[in-house]
């Protein structure tokens, strides 16, 4: 089901919009429930996600890792009313959890490429009859999960890179 999900950075918090009463904050995050984007908390395998660095004022209510989406088990979001156990969120708490392997040796390829030809142009750029832009992306990567030992014992290993070039010709 996330594996089907048209998202076009391929950032598995980019699902937060898909739910109702959760916006897009001034700095591109969420919000939910008239909290701000800094009340917004992130988990990664139950552990704090949040970027408390930059938090402080530009990059407010952002993660510290996005992992791969080939890599996700589960994926929870909670808007506005939630017990204590998620402790400073006040609007949007966003919990990911990752493969662990398991008892089959399974995994994935993937590449993702846009380039100019698939963008359309401005209604300027039509009129005088400019180029479009230099513009290549590739995110490309994989993910591999399987037994050490058998019942007891699992691997996962995920990787994602992203290739992007702009400019004008």
């Amino acid at each position: 089901a996330i594996l089907s999900t048209a998202l076009v950075s391929r950032s598995i918090y980019d699902l937060t919009f898909a739910a109702p009463l959760v916006a897009q904050g001034m700095n591109g995050n969420p919000a939910s429930g008239g909290g701000r984007e800094s009340s917004s908390t992130y988990l990664l395998n139950g552990a704090d996600n949040n970027d408390n660095v930059m938090n402080q004022d530009f990059n407010a209510g952002s993660n510290n890792i996005t992992p791969p989406i080939e890599s996700v088990s589960e994926f929870t979001m909670l808007t506005n009313s939630f017990s204590a156990q998620y402790g400073r969120g006040g609007g949007v708490v966003v919990s990911v959890v990752q493969k662990s392997g398991t008892n089959k040796i399974h995994g994935a390829l993937y590449e993702f490429h846009r380039d100019r030809s698939l963008n359309s142009s401005t209604f300027f750029a039509n009129r005088s009859n400019s180029p479009k832009p230099t513009y290549i992306r590739n995110q490309f990567g994989g993910e591999v999960d399987g037994p050490i030992i058998k019942d007891k014992t699992f691997f996962a290993f995920a990787y994602d890179q992203v290739a992007l070039h702009t400019g004008s010709d």
